[in-house]
């Protein structure tokens, strides 16, 4: 579980000399989750030594810490040195930085989220629209068939009451009509007439 030796290299991808590495403990070098990776290497080389199989350590992505105390993403394999008797000496590992390829990775899902964020506010969009004109052709018979039992209603002697509710009425449909045409030209589904208007005036 030692390290005999280290590239100038490593200084590039994380901020070491070789020196300083060599000098390092493990713990202080490495993620959690590279020290698992060395555990779990271990147990596969002694697995390959007595099977008679050539050494060599499946390739992995992994996180190792910097000297600046930032993350940098390698990814490492490694394969197995053996002397002229084929006795196994030692590992030698390498590490690729592939940070540019991970970020480039976290964009693309990031871009793939948020795309399927607007698909499905375009979504929302298209029902709330089809909702509000629903509810607008529902509205638009409410405040019809009022307006035909209003007309029908005696001019000389209509209840007053029911003459009171049924204007009420007809005044809550047509808010609610005006709602829902909000609703509409807020989607785009509505023809309106913009007009030019100072809004400093307007404010005012």
């Amino acid at each position: 579980g030692k390290v005999t030796y280290v590239n100038a290299a490593v200084e590039r991808l994380r901020g070491f000399t070789p020196e300083e590495f060599l000098r390092m403990s493990r713990d202080k070098l490495n993620t959690s989750e590279l020290l698992t990776l060395f555990k779990e290497g271990v147990e596969i080389v002694q697995e390959q030594k007595k099977a008679g199989v050539p050494v060599r350590l499946p390739r992995r992505e992994i996180q190792a810490s910097c000297k600046d105390g930032s993350l940098a993403w390698l990814e490492v394999s490694a394969t197995g040195i053996f002397d002229n008797q084929g006795r196994f000496l030692e590992l030698l590992g390498t590490a690729r930085d592939i940070g540019d390829r991970k970020r480039g990775e976290a964009q693309k899902d990031e871009l793939l989220n948020l795309n399927h964020r607007l698909q499905k506010n375009e979504s929302l969009m298209r029902m709330a629209g089809a909702v509000a004109h629903h509810f607008n052709n529902k509205l638009q018979g409410v405040t019809g068939n009022l307006e035909v039992a209003l007309s029908g209603l005696d001019e000389e002697s209509p209840p007053e009451e029911l003459r009171k509710s049924m204007t009420a009425a007809m005044e809550a449909a047509s808010r609610a009509v005006e709602v829902s045409t909000m609703m509409l030209t807020y989607l785009g589904d509505v023809r309106s007439n913009p007009q030019r208007i100072d809004l400093a005036a307007f404010c005012s």
